[in-house]
């Protein structure tokens, strides 16, 4: 959606898609038990073929079942869920940190070793504040800016 707001043609390359025991945060966070299993689909975001993001993403089990039986490659996630299975999705909490990029999110990124991210963690609620997804979006410093329109 926010590239799509900047009038960007999205595009993915799938890295997984499959059940999975989630971190314990990530559990937490889900409000799932410790040995319940999430649904992980870890995407890179690409713009005109180059790689911008890798998000790293832990779905409720059903939703992601129902997700992975389409075209990851292709489709928006969200738009995905609220267009096709009809759930909505209503509130986020966010937080945004620096890190650098270790081997594998380099290379994904086509970035140098401890080149500079920015770290974004979402949680995502449908109805009655029930958490559906966590993510953790990898954007590369030298393409991403963030900008928030604070009014008062």
């Amino acid at each position: 959606e926010e590239m799509q707001r900047r009038r960007i043609v999205p595009q993915y390359k799938l890295l997984a898609a499959q059940a999975v025991v989630p971190p314990p945060d990530v559990a937490r966070a889900l409000q799932l038990a410790s040995d319940a299993r999430a649904f992980l689909i870890e995407r890179v975001h690409l713009v005109k073929d180059e790689p911008i993001a890798l998000a790293r993403g832990y779905w409720m089990l059903e939703i992601g079942e129902q997700l992975a039986q389409r075209d990851l490659n292709r489709i928006p996630l969200y738009e995905t869920i609220e267009r096709e299975l009809h759930i909505p999705l209503v509130e986020a909490e966010e937080s945004i940190s620096a890190a650098v990029a270790d081997v594998r999110l380099a290379r994904h990124l086509g970035i140098p070793r401890r080149a500079p991210l920015l770290v974004q963690e979402r949680l995502t609620f449908t109805t009655e504040m029930r958490p559906v997804h966590f993510t953790t979006t990898y954007f590369r410093a030298d393409r991403y800016k963030y900008k928030i329109r604070l009014v008062r």
